[in-house]
């Protein structure tokens, strides 16, 4: 029979089961591989507390690689919406893009906040904003015409300097060096 240590080394030592009847291989039948819990198998359990943020189910390696797959799924602004309900459910609360060079700072509800690479050579941003010109150049990415690096070339000609997604309240925010808000759009659904 496998102990209780053995447990949490599997899991990290992030696995808390509080128990009477303990049984540390039912535990291993009770959860599921994405970290949830086969209610069947715990039936006679007297008490159960699970923390889902170990590093085997919640990997922040592995949390990344998710949203950057599915990232690589948006050819155009067309794609964002449903790029935002994937990452959604990955449990992506906000994340913040820095123009520059597109770096990506997510902040979730249920683990650490990720931080991804650059994805590519650093633009320079404009130093004054235009906001009349982006809001052009936006348009035009929600309608296919432009690549991801093309749009994020016409954020740095324009002073978009980071964009601000929060997925609670369906909105994507602009801003510019100085740290003014210079557009905000709602995000349609997509379901």
């Amino acid at each position: 029979m496998f102990s209780f240590q053995f447990i949490q080394k599997t899991f990290s030592g992030n696995l808390i089961i509080n128990s009477k009847s303990f049984n540390p291989v039912a535990v291993f039948r009770a959860v599921i591989a994405d970290g949830t819990v086969d209610q069947e198998q715990t039936e006679k359990w007297d008490d159960i507390e699970l923390v889902r943020d170990s590093k085997f189910f919640n990997s922040p390696k592995i949390a990344l690689k998710a949203i950057e797959q599915e990232h690589e799924k948006v050819k155009s602004g067309a794609d964002f919406p449903q790029y935002i309900q994937a990452i959604k459910k990955l449990g992506v609360e906000e994340f913040v893009t820095y123009v520059a060079d597109s770096h990506t700072q997510y902040f979730r509800n249920n683990g650490p906040q990720l931080s991804s690479k650059a994805k590519y050579e650093p633009l320079v941003v404009a130093a004054t904003s235009n906001k009349k010109k982006f809001a052009k150049y936006l348009k035009m990415h929600q309608a296919g015409q432009t690549d991801y690096l093309s749009f994020c070339k016409h954020c740095a000609e324009t002073g978009i300097d980071r964009w601000i997604v929060n997925l609670s309240l369906m909105t994507c925010t602009y801003y510019d060096q100085k740290h003014q808000l210079i557009l905000t759009e709602s995000i349609p659904n997509s379901e």
